[in-house]
């Protein structure tokens, strides 16, 4: 019986620890998913409100375009 409860005690410990790093993995995913965001479309927002170049972005979006859809 006092086996039983120390076993029981470490899967909770074990289960609680797995959470957790579940939780911090989603959670660097979803940081670096928006850094990837903003990182890929800081220079449309460049081109597009301070140089205010229509045809640069035009050939800027579409060369982003298919680097990210099919890189």
């Amino acid at each position: 019986m006092f086996i039983a409860s120390i076993l029981d005690f470490l899967t909770n410990l074990n289960t609680q620890v797995f959470d957790l790093a579940r939780i911090i993995y989603f959670v660097a995913v979803y940081v670096a998913l928006q850094f990837q965001f903003v990182n890929s479309f800081l220079s449309l927002f460049y081109i597009a409100f301070y140089l205010q170049d229509m045809q640069l972005l035009k050939d800027v979006s579409l060369i982003q375009f298919f680097y990210i859809f099919f890189y």
